[in-house]
């Protein structure tokens, strides 16, 4: 699963079932747009992989002491998670 880090506590998830859909995840809020979370109202397996990720990133800030770099070319990610599993049934 991919996990691209966005700013102010968000995150986009890439489905490990279907690696075309992403789902988004706030990490503070321990939110996910992925079904499981918004119909069960769980802690899904996106948002424990967000908040690894980001505790990686934060963590080898501190041990470094590096400041964030510029971000490369992003490769473009659908707004509509569902779009690529609803759209198709």
């Amino acid at each position: 699963m991919r996990v691209l880090i966005l700013e102010d506590g968000k995150c986009k998830v890439q489905s490990s079932s279907n690696p075309e859909t992403w789902y988004e995840v706030d990490v503070e809020e321990e939110t996910c747009t992925c079904p499981h979370h918004t119909y069960r109202q769980v802690k899904c397996k996106h948002i424990k992989d967000a908040q690894r990720e980001v505790e990686k990133k934060f963590a080898e800030k501190l041990r470094t002491g590096k400041k964030d770099e510029p971000k490369p070319e992003e490769e473009e990610i659908p707004d509509d998670p569902f779009n690529s599993v609803w759209g198709t049934l």
